[in-house]
C-alpha cells in the first residue's frame, strides 16, 4: 500500500492547508489506512483533528470523517467514527 498511497499523495497532496506545521498520525489496520492532521502540539483527545480513512481495494478512495474536512475530530476514536 505505501507505494500506491505514495503515488496519490503526491498527486493529490489533500493535506496542503497552509504553512503551519502539523502532527500526522498514520495507522494501517485491516484494508484501510487512517491519516490524522493536527496543529504541533496537539493531543490525541482533543477535537482537533482532520482525519480521513484510505482504502485501498480496487480503487483508492479518500474519505473525510463526518463527512467533511474539519480540524473537529479526536484522534483516538478514528475507528469509530463516520467515513464518506
Amino acid at each position: 500500500m505505501s507505494n500506491l498511497y505514495n503515488k496519490w499523495w503526491n498527486a493529490n497532496n489533500p493535506f496542503y492547508t497552509s504553512n503551519k506545521e502539523f502532527t500526522l498520525r498514520v495507522i494501517e489496520k485491516d484494508n484501510y489506512t487512517y491519516i490524522g492532521k493536527a496543529e504541533v502540539g496537539s493531543v490525541d483527545d482533543d477535537a482537533v483533528w482532520q482525519i480521513q480513512r484510505v482504502e485501498d481495494t480496487w480503487a483508492i478512495t479518500v474519505l473525510y470523517a463526518d463527512w467533511n474536512n474539519k480540524f473537529d475530530n479526536i484522534w483516538s476514536d478514528y475507528e469509530n467514527l463516520t467515513y464518506n
